[in-house]
């Protein structure tokens, strides 16, 4: 997400800026459509270089020369250089030497202007970053507001990109003070020219409303872009007493309220059948047909358009899960595929002999691989198209949309859409969920629909997108967000909500005439009423208000039969816990012209600041304060000094300082640590001569120190890897005459599409022997895995620390903050070292699951608590002496289980377990641990035995059932035979052997293929379900 450029202000300042805007009645916050410019003057100085740059000073450059040089260029003199206009240009180049990244400034202040909206636009070329900002200023020079156009990634020697800062503001008095920021990496360049400050023809201008937030209009939406939200439970919720309220606390059908705020479209899920034999209903409102059709009576009532959304399941259907009905389960696929026909036809005709207008219906939902029991594409498509069928012969004009998730992922949708095409599939719109906290930037997102729209001339839009206004849980059941780990861009406030949301919508409205809406997940799902959390539970057992019920084990055992309990998104409504509607629910309304209110501070941002052990600790005296016009100024803090004090006093550790601005409060987390050994561990540095990188054969194609600040954890350089081939590479670090003791090794490592077979490790050598080595993997972009190996005993070794990757083609990541650290100086014990590979708290979800949460409804934390009685076949008890203890890892895959087995325990021992993300293993009160999803976990354990209390850790490493195979063999004679062979990691069962073409190869029942004539065959092996291909060429 592009962020605005910090200004810095005092308290003073400040309130002069909200005293003149207030005065002037014009706050200029918001980019407005207007027509192209009439006045052709340009307003700048010297905009093109042709002057004396250095003698004229209109441009005052500022950089530290130490690191940068400026030089003014002349076209004739540089043949191999593409003029852009005139005949100079300014050049900039971040000198090699430089040992960290460069900021370069350009400002010219312009006075005298007339009231209206300007442009300040140029070109720019290089390798560097460049971003154009614009501050209003009063007659004594206080900023008054700062706009700040799109930081451009330049794309490379000569080609001049186009930069720009549009729509800027200007009222009676004010000057203008402009920007030209350049930021680049050591080696880095660029070129300036053409910068123009236009007037723009302000006659067309649509004036923002006054109201209670702000929301920059979004430029050329069209009027029948959809405004949507899916209220799917709303049913459910008012048969458990839920009420609605408008903006003046009258009780109204919120259809009303939300048409009245600009939404124009309702989604609705449909389950096939989601109650038990009894008839209690699985719980996520409970959501069947009839339901479905009281939803959408109302919708079309208030001149809304549904969206009927087709699980094809009995209850939730998600990447994670796409069961079939109750009813199709013992079907062949053929009869499968006739009931689905069937199913949605039926359906439908019932929907619209009830008058209901409905414009677009979903054939499945979130169908990422997976749909209504297929995990094959052909098949899987065949479903798609008999859902099409039954809709183009219901009504030709809905639209027909297919939905799928995990747009951050590298040619996820790039893939999908061409299987798609590829299988003659009939639908109109290519539909994503995006959560900003999950799915990576809003420029992807526009990008990868823009592939879709653009190469397979498809309509595209969001159908699922939510953000938190509030970081509190109202009903007792954990919420999907915030959590540690996710990407939150946005203050959490209602007018964070508000700006998410905005831009989602504008991020599909750049994509063109193709991207045609918006919907909203869930914004009504507040909690039931209740004074207690037992109250509530009642609730959503007898009316399905919660995401899930306890019935719901009948269908979904591992994960709702479990889990269940209230809303997991209770936080991100659009009313708030008792129904009366936010300020955010109008956002839909006031994008089409903008809207503004008083300016004030929105949040200020907790900080947080790491010291290695002796440094002295100094807080930094500012924070960041965001304001609710998106400006952000540091504000003056006070700290707490008693809890300073102990940060200073009390060691190794974490602490919390309480400080205090104005009427806010912010938290600084100071992390004392012990001595990092390794040099450039974070590899901020240009040298690299420390670390020993081994490219094996050269077979990594990006690999090394890089500045990608969509790939950093801290600071903004990261080690990168990337590959169209396969990767193989080491990289690690080699230290001598380390002080005797015990020490722990870890790193931070994050990125993807990482092959079945990928082998990642991180390892220690002692004189050059590896002493332990410790399993990882890659979870996805920004979900940071940190493995450890503990307790390495040095004593006059060599220690060498480092990472070995192998994997796949197109696997990526950046690895980061490499750290080794001494534990104690107590006599090496060569038999102590262990290992373990931890995600901290991060949640490792691989989307957004909204329809579960971190929480069981049976407590309110994720711990549940055993007896030793509980545990009296698991634990071993024949030495009580000794403090308790646990595995230190574990690897299993999905579907398995595991139990943790607790030593040294006494009879009366307590024992509880937490698991860290829920998404990838659950644990129970036994200490059963069930894999649900590939990645890594870390199960607490907690126990009190004889008034003492231990914290131990298991290492979870949950990894996806695989079928291998073990052939190298790329090609066979017609007339040659060959057996294949496979591995099965967490599979077991009877190999199913096929082709793809009969005619080219046939193969038996042991894996024996036969080549028949010339051409190319896939070799499909079959167990449980799971199937892999191999390709073989016949010649």
């Amino acid at each position: 997400m592009k962020k605005s450029k910090t200004i810095r202000f005092n308290k003073k300042l400040i309130a002069v800026a909200i005293i003149v805007s207030l005065i002037i009645s014009c706050l200029p916050v918001n980019r407005f459509s207007v027509k192209a410019q009439t006045d052709t003057t340009n307003y700048l100085k010297d905009g093109g270089f042709e002057g004396d740059f250095w003698g004229d000073k209109n441009w005052i450059p500022s950089c530290d020369y130490n690191n940068v040089s400026i030089s003014e260029i002349t076209y004739a003199k540089k043949a191999d250089l593409n003029v852009n206009e005139g005949t100079k240009t300014i050049n900039y180049w971040v000198k090699d030497t430089a040992t960290k990244d460069q900021a370069i400034e350009f400002t010219q202040q312009v006075t005298g202007l007339a009231e209206g909206y300007y442009s300040f636009s140029g070109s720019a070329m290089g390798n560097s970053n460049v971003t154009l900002t614009a501050s209003t200023l009063d007659s004594k020079g206080n900023v008054v507001q700062t706009y700040s156009g799109t930081k451009t990634a330049l794309t490379g020697w000569n080609t001049w990109d186009s930069v720009n800062c549009d729509n800027i503001q200007v009222v009676s008095g004010q000057a203008i003070s402009l920007t030209i920021k350049t930021e680049g990496a050591p080696n880095s360049y660029g070129y300036l020219d053409g910068f123009k400050l236009l007037k723009k023809d302000t006659s067309s201008v649509v004036n923002p409303v006054n109201a209670d937030i702000f929301v920059e209009k979004v430029d050329n939406l069209s009027s029948d872009f959809i405004k949507g939200v899916d209220v799917s439970s709303v049913i459910s919720l008012e048969n458990s007493g839920v009420k609605f309220y408008n903006k003046d606390g009258a009780e109204q059908d919120i259809f009303k309220t939300l048409a009245d705020s600009g939404v124009n479209y309702i989604r609705v899920r449909i389950w096939n059948n989601p109650y038990d034999s009894k008839g209690n209903g699985y719980g996520g409102g409970n959501n069947d047909l009839a339901k479905a059709i009281q939803i959408g009576k109302r919708a079309t009532q208030y001149g809304m358009k549904l969206l009927v959304d087709f699980h094809y399941s009995d209850f939730w259907a998600d990447p994670a899960k796409q069961k079939a009905p109750k009813a199709w389960a013992n079907l062949s696929f053929a009869e499968k595929e006739q009931k689905l026909y069937e199913y949605t036809k039926d359906s439908l005709t019932a929907m619209k002999n009830e008058n209901i207008n409905i414009g677009m219906v979903q054939v499945g939902n979130e169908t990422n691989g997976k749909f209504c029991g297929e995990i094959t594409w052909p098949e899987i498509c065949k479903l798609y198209n008999a859902g099409s069928k039954a809709i183009r012969e219901v009504d030709k004009n809905i639209l027909i949309a297919l939905h799928f998730t995990n747009p951050e992922t590298t040619d996820r949708y790039k893939d999908y859409s061409k299987v798609l095409n590829d299988n003659g599939v009939d639908y109109d719109v290519f539909a994503t969920s995006y959560y900003p906290f999950w799915h990576g930037t809003l420029d992807n997102l526009t990008n990868v629909l823009s592939y879709v729209a653009n190469t397979y001339n498809k309509k595209v839009m969001v159908a699922e997108t939510s953000y938190t206004n509030t970081s509190l849980d109202a009903d007792g059941h954990g919420n999907t967000s915030p959590k540690d780990g996710q990407t939150l861009d946005y203050p959490i406030t209602v007018q964070g909500q508000v700006n998410s949301v905005r831009n989602v919508i504008n991020a599909v409205s750049k994509v063109g005439p193709a991207g045609i809406g918006v919907f909203y997940w869930e914004p009504a799902w507040i909690s039931v009423p209740g004074d207690t959390l037992d109250a509530r539970k009642a609730l959503w057992e007898a009316n399905g208000a919660g995401w899930a019920s306890s019935y719901a084990n009948e269908y979904d055992p591992d994960d709702a039969g479990k889990w269940y309990g209230g809303s997991a998104v209770d936080n991100q409504g659009f009313f708030d816990n008792k129904g009366y509607p936010l300020p955010s629910i109008n956002v839909f309304k006031y994008v089409d012209t903008g809207a503004v209110t008083d300016i004030k501070i929105d949040s200020i941002k907790d900080i947080n600041v790491k010291y290695t052990l002796g440094e002295e600790i100094v807080l930094p005296s500012t924070v960041e304060a965001i304001y609710n016009n998106n400006t952000k100024t540091n504000e003056a803090v006070i700290w707490n000094q008693d809890d300073l004090n102990k940060a200073k006093t009390s060691g190794q550790g974490t602490y919390i300082v309480r400080g205090t601005v104005n009427t806010f409060t912010v938290n600084c987390t100071v992390t004392v640590l012990p001595k990092n050994y390794l040099q450039n561990p974070g590899f901020e540095d240009k040298d690299m001569s420390m670390w020993k990188l081994n490219n094996i054969a050269n077979s990594t194609g990006q690999l090394g120190r890089m500045n990608d600040s969509s790939n950093v954890k801290n600071g903004s350089n990261c080690f990168k890897f990337y590959s169209d081939q396969s990767l193989n590479f080491t990289l690690d670090q080699t230290l001598s005459n380390l002080e005797p003791g015990n020490y722990n090794f870890n790193l931070a490592i994050q990125g993807g599409d990482a092959s079945a077979d990928a082998k990642i490790k991180i390892y220690v050598l002692l004189d050059g022997v590896e002493y332990k080595s410790v399993e990882t993997t890659l979870n996805g972009w920004h979900n940071w895995n940190n493995p450890e190996i503990t307790n390495i005993p040095v004593n006059n070794q060599k220690v060498t620390v480092g990472i070995s990757l192998q994997s796949g083609p197109k696997t990526w990541g950046s690895i980061e903050d490499a750290y080794l650290y001494k534990v104690d100086s107590s006599t090496p014990n060569q038999g102590n070292g262990s290992g373990t590979s931890t995600t901290g708290s991060v949640d490792n979800s691989s989307t957004q699951n909204n329809n579960t949460n971190n929480n069981s409804s049976n407590t309110t934390n994720n711990t549940t608590t055993g007896t030793q009685k509980d545990n009296d076949k698991k634990t071993d008890t024949t030495n009580t002496t000794k403090a308790p203890a646990t595995p230190k890892t574990k690897t299993i895959y999905e579907g398995q289980d595991y139990t943790i087995k607790v030593k040294n325990l006494s009879k009366d021992a307590k024992v509880t377990y937490k698991s860290s993300n829920k998404s990838i293993a659950t644990v129970n009160k036994n200490g059963k641990v069930v894999a649900k999803a590939s990645g890594t976990v870390t199960i607490t354990v907690k126990v009190k035995d004889k008034d003492k209390s231990y914290d131990l850790t298991v290492t979870i490493t949950v990894k996806a059932p695989s079928i291998i195979f073990t052939d190298s063999i790329d090609s066979l004679k017609v007339g040659k035979s060959y057996d294949f062979d496979v591995k099965l990691n967490g599979l077991s069962g009877k190999v199913t052997w096929s082709t793809s073409d009969k005619s080219v190869a046939v193969i038996n029942s042991k894996g024996e293929v036969k080549a028949k004539k010339k051409g190319t065959v896939y070799i499909y092996a079959k167990v449980n379900g799971k199937t892999v291909k191999y390709k073989l060429v016949v010649k």
